[in-house]
């Protein structure tokens, strides 16, 4: 592309920077949220050992209820 006009040239020159800034900017504000955020794999692995643990609590609680008191020796 050839400009006769020179100021023309460098006011698209800017407008493209500009744009650029502006582009660039943006994804790191994007980049800068999804950092707080767990990876889907993180949050997988989270809820499932969240689930085991439910289940482990709830089965402990139903063996605490089904446990047998110890014999007692038989001249007590």
């Amino acid at each position: 592309m050839f400009f006769l006009d020179y100021e023309a040239a460098r006011q698209l020159m800017e407008r493209r920077v500009q744009k650029h800034l502006q582009e660039v900017e943006r994804a790191n504000l994007l980049r800068q949220a999804r950092a707080g955020q767990r990876s889907w794999l993180t949050y997988q692995a989270s809820r499932a050992l969240s689930g085991l643990g439910h289940a482990l609590v709830v089965l402990g609680q139903r063996l605490q209820r089904y446990t047998v008191e110890p014999a007692t020796p038989a001249g007590e």
